[in-house]
């Protein structure tokens, strides 16, 4: 078996470069457009993709701060991208919502995310990409278990 400083040379570290790499891209991109930085347009996918999702698991998902979180959110609401609602199922707790004009931000910086992963992901076969997702998602479940 390999040593954990083995794995982290070879797997962890190039792993961590390609979403820096996709990070700093798609940062650049939008900064162009001057409309979403790569953390609020993450933010708004979190939050179409999981809509009933409370602030810290948004944070935790997109990889900041609980406060960085709460930052986010407000310039987001001054902005007229998102809205705050009392959840109602849980009265403590606010679930947030996209507007249309959020909606219409999402899909412009969409385009641009995917055409980097389209040019990232055409170096695999549709196999390799498979089982690269397979792998991902085992190594996944294995975090997800401890």
């Amino acid at each position: 078996m390999k040593s954990s400083n083995s794995y982290i040379k070879r797997i962890a570290n190039p792993l961590y470069e390609i979403m820096y790499k996709m990070s700093h891209h798609a940062n650049a991109v939008m900064e162009k457009r001057k409309s979403l930085d790569f953390s609020q347009f993450k933010l708004l996918m979190m939050i179409t993709e999981e809509p009933d999702s409370n602030q810290k698991t948004l944070a935790d998902c997109v990889g900041i701060t609980q406060a960085g979180m709460s930052k986010t959110i407000l310039n987001l609401e001054k902005k007229g991208i998102i809205v705050s609602e009392i959840n109602k199922n849980n009265r403590r707790e606010r679930r947030l919502v996209i507007t249309e004009l959020g909606k219409q931000l999402l899909q412009e910086n969409m385009q641009p995310i995917e055409e980097l992963s389209d040019q990232l992901f055409s170096a695999l076969t549709p196999k390799e990409v498979d089982t690269l997702e397979a792998i991902l998602q085992k190594l996944l479940d294995r975090l997800d278990s401890t």
